[in-house]
């Protein structure tokens, strides 16, 4: 045999082996925790509340880690442990999830990320009410409190890059029936991004900040089917810096539906207008129509089909503003009792407002991606605590500004999820 070509087997033999080492740690936490958690499972449960454990591992190939022109592609190996908690006070409802989220790439190394999960939550139990134990009749009070502190390691594909940040985020909501035909609702949240690194395109990530508030207000069609009227205020910051296109406002007006629509159409619909002025005095107000829908049709026993369409404003981290569109079909099939299926399609439009130098041009600039995908899965429950999946998907982006904002992405994973 030629020595180079065995000096090359021999370097991918150790590489290989280096790549498993670095996950050997996986079965020795994994397994003790989950014969311990199998054989006391109970006991917890009437001592504590419920607890229920699950562990996904999975398999990635990426062909673009970036989602950028350039295009660079790796594997990658996952593993997300998470323990779930929820018990029951009266009409309250505790939950909590704690857990991590680990990613270790064959050649990005360096990309590699151990991210913690720690979410709770507070809900008012359904069939609870301080005058009636009916979802929409007089005097129904609802109300719901989350939590979430973590660490976020993502592919963007709006922002071409693979970005990682902290995450703090605190909300809550609540609505009152003030009649069998009548109520109100309020929400806020509260959001801070705290971005550790430069974009693979150049540009820094400035950390950001939001306070979303809300008002709404309900006409009770049927049990089923509320109509609303929707308002919401939100402040864009980025701390400790001064930004021409993050730091700025929102206002949006929306009317719509939500609940079950007929007898095999449910989910929310909405139509509206928003306003987004900035903070700087001289870039213009924008102002565009609203939509957004979430629909689930229940076609046959076995096939749904879904439709999920928004458009709004969003905030980004690299000085500039957004306004996405997006369109997302699916079909679900369920095959047999164990195995069932997923095909879907996609389209969106990403328009930029920013005073980046995008291509040649070197003054204020509305760069627009537009970008379509398509994606299959398959699910498997192969016994009641394990569940298989295979799915693969791919995009293309297409930019006004040509090849350096331009790029395709396939995306295949294999995933294994065990739950106790």
């Amino acid at each position: 045999m030629d020595d180079k070509l065995l000096l090359s087997h021999q370097v991918n033999l150790i590489n290989m082996l280096f790549f498993l080492s670095r996950f050997s740690w996986f079965a020795v936490v994994l397994i003790p925790v989950l014969t311990a958690l199998h054989t006391t499972h109970a006991l917890v449960e009437r001592a504590l509340g419920q607890v229920d454990v699950v562990s996904s591992i999975e398999g990635v190939y990426d062909s673009n880690i970036f989602s950028s022109h350039s295009e660079e592609g790796d594997f990658l190996l996952r593993f997300s442990p998470v323990v779930n908690y929820s018990k029951r006070l009266g009409p309250l409802i505790l939950g909590a999830n704690l857990g991590g989220n680990f990613g270790r790439y064959f050649e990005n190394s360096d990309e590699d990320y151990s991210n913690p999960i720690t979410n709770f939550s507070v809900r008012m139990a359904e069939d609870f009410g301080l005058f009636s134990v009916d979802k929409r009749t007089a005097g129904k009070i609802q109300f719901g409190f989350d939590t979430d502190i973590g660490q976020r390691t993502e592919t963007n594909e709006q922002l071409q890059d693979l970005i990682s940040y902290t995450l703090y985020s605190v909300s809550s909501n609540v609505r009152y029936n003030h009649s069998p035909k009548f109520g109100v609702g309020s929400d806020i949240t509260y959001e801070l991004r705290n971005y550790q690194k430069l974009s693979s395109q150049g540009f820094p990530y400035l950390d950001m900040q939001s306070l979303r508030i809300g008002s709404s207000a309900y006409y009770i069609y049927s049990p089923k089917l509320d109509f609303f009227l929707n308002y919401q205020y939100v402040i864009n910051e980025s701390p400790n810096s001064n930004s021409d296109f993050i730091n700025n406002t929102v206002q949006n007006y929306s009317l719509g539906m939500e609940g079950q629509i007929t007898p095999k159409l449910s989910g929310n619909l909405s139509f509206g207008f928003g306003v987004r002025d900035y903070d700087n005095a001289s870039v213009q107000s924008e102002d565009t129509l609203l939509f957004n829908a979430g629909l689930i049709w229940s076609w046959r026993e076995k096939t749904k089909m879904s439709v999920n369409l928004n458009r709004g404003f969003a905030p980004s981290p690299q000085d500039q503003g957004m306004l996405t569109t997006d369109i997302v079909f699916q079909l679900n099939q369920r095959f047999t009792r164990r195995v069932a299926g997923t095909l879907g399609a996609s389209y969106g439009i990403v328009d930029f407002t920013s005073n980046q130098k995008f291509g040649p041009f070197s003054q204020r600039n509305d760069r627009t991606d537009d970008r379509w995908g398509i994606n299959l899965g398959i699910l498997s429950n192969f016994t009641s605590y394990l569940d298989g999946r295979f799915g693969y998907s791919f995009v293309k982006t297409s930019s006004g500004f040509g090849d350096e904002f331009s790029n395709n992405r396939h995306l295949a994973t294999i995933t294994f999820i065990v739950q106790y």
